[in-house]
């Protein structure tokens, strides 16, 4: 009992990492082709790892925001993926609004949070989100 218990652990483990290297491959050739398809299938394979989602957001025309809020939910102490996110909320006028700039205002002020010594994200969170925030 204890053998078999064993030698299925093992497989399933061989069969895991055989799933996590499918979708490193299809990672890197869909990062290098700028093929979106090819990085949404290595997501699927691999949901645990926010550089997937935001190679998604970085190469979907127009941006998938749905994916770098699913880059900032799995992994929500990087500063880059909330400033992303807030820059492609302020982006598009014909879709802004009231909302969708306080989200944006408040990703601004995480992300600043997140790296208070980088004079990028402080200009940033000068320029917008502190006069709108007090």
């Amino acid at each position: 009992m204890r053998k078999t218990f064993g030698i299925t652990i093992l497989l399933v483990y061989i069969v895991v990492l055989g799933v996590f290297a499918e979708a490193e491959y299809f990672y890197q050739t869909g990062k290098a082709q700028e093929n979106v398809q090819k990085l949404k299938m290595a997501a699927a394979l691999n949901p645990f790892v926010s550089d997937y989602r935001y190679e998604i957001f970085e190469q979907s025309n127009p941006k998938d925001i749905n994916s770098i809020k699913e880059a900032i939910r799995l992994e929500p102490l990087k500063a880059s993926y909330h400033m992303f996110y807030a820059l492609e909320l302020l982006r598009d006028y014909s879709k802004r609004t009231r909302v969708s700039d306080q989200i944006a205002f408040h990703q601004i002020a995480r992300a600043y949070a997140l790296k208070p010594f980088s004079s990028l994200y402080r200009q940033i969170y000068e320029q917008y989100a502190k006069p709108y925030l007090r």
